[in-house]
């Protein structure tokens, strides 16, 4: 019958994410100076910190005739823990910060979608393979913001308002990320010496071209607003399978990304209906991950 031709892995663990992006866009001059409105390159930045990720993967990978290769994943995540900052500045390049609020952000959920063609090459008498890969992938982010403080009202505002300004805060920002992509993969086979088992190495990197939309709601200023971008991302593995059976293994995986946006827009409408536009400066995503789980091949 030949060897195994096909696997389906489990994966559970854990995994932490920061997240920011900001705005250019004119500044309302403090209600108690007389000054004009002025631009401000980094009018309003958002930033969700040490995002806590519970995580599941579930993927397949099929070998295909003539050594060709189809790999899918995809993976879930419920964010448990994680806080948020929003600042507004007077100046530019972030100078004169004239309001900030601290949220919560222990909510929400992100997507990973990733699908891949490879040829492997067998080296070593076959005990390393080098695969060159091309794929789709989409990731996307639900995040939110809750429980608000402000802590910083300068330049003529009220000093800070504790959390009865932000009662009832519960805004929303979704992102998506999501294109084309190649990549490269290296894995070390162990001799099968061990109930006709052993290890398997992976490492690997993708170089990712993606598209970035995002929409929000700011649920206590009634301000609906979407951002769009070209961007780009780089994405670093390894793992490591044990096949203590011909066919059953425990994997042990680590990924890091890191994801960016160039400038590009965001368009603004308030509850009458109004609409603006200004420059979005870009979105910045670094992730680090860790799971634990089971493949099968057959």
């Amino acid at each position: 019958a030949g060897p195994p031709r096909r696997q389906w892995f489990f994966n559970t663990g854990y995994r932490r994410d920061d997240f920011q992006w900001s705005i250019q866009g004119l500044t309302p001059p403090p209600p108690l100076l007389t000054l004009p409105q002025r631009y401000s390159n980094f009018l309003s930045e958002l930033t969700w910190s040490d995002l806590e990720i519970l995580q599941l993967e579930f993927g397949l990978k099929g070998q295909l005739a003539s050594n060709f290769v189809l790999k899918g994943r995809l993976g879930y995540g419920i964010i448990v823990d994680g806080s948020n900052q929003d600042s507004d500045y007077w100046g530019d390049n972030r100078t004169s910060e004239f309001s900030r609020s601290l949220q919560d952000a222990d909510d929400g959920e992100t997507w990973d979608i990733s699908a891949a063609l490879g040829y492997d090459f067998l080296l070593l008498s076959k005990l390393m393979k080098f695969t060159p890969l091309v794929g789709l992938s989409y990731h996307g982010q639900n995040l939110t913001m809750q429980n608000g403080v402000q802590v910083i009202s300068d330049f003529g505002w009220p000093t800070p308002l504790g959390p009865s300004a932000l009662t009832g805060l519960d805004s929303s920002y979704d992102a998506r990320w999501y294109g084309p992509w190649i990549g490269v993969e290296l894995g070390f086979l162990g001799v099968d010496r061990f109930f006709a088992g052993g290890p398997e190495v992976v490492a690997g990197v993708e170089y990712h071209y993606i598209d970035y939309d995002a929409e929000a709601f700011w649920n206590l200023r009634g301000l609906r607003f979407e951002q769009d971008a070209d961007g780009d991302g780089l994405v670093f593995y390894t793992g490591l399978k044990w096949f203590f059976t011909s066919r059953w293994a425990l994997n042990l995986d680590f990924k890091y990304q890191k994801w960016e946006t160039d400038p590009g827009t965001d368009r603004l409408w308030d509850v009458f209906g109004n609409q603006g536009e200004t420059v979005f400066n870009g979105a910045e995503w670094d992730s680090y991950s860790a799971t634990i789980g089971v493949t099968c091949r057959w």
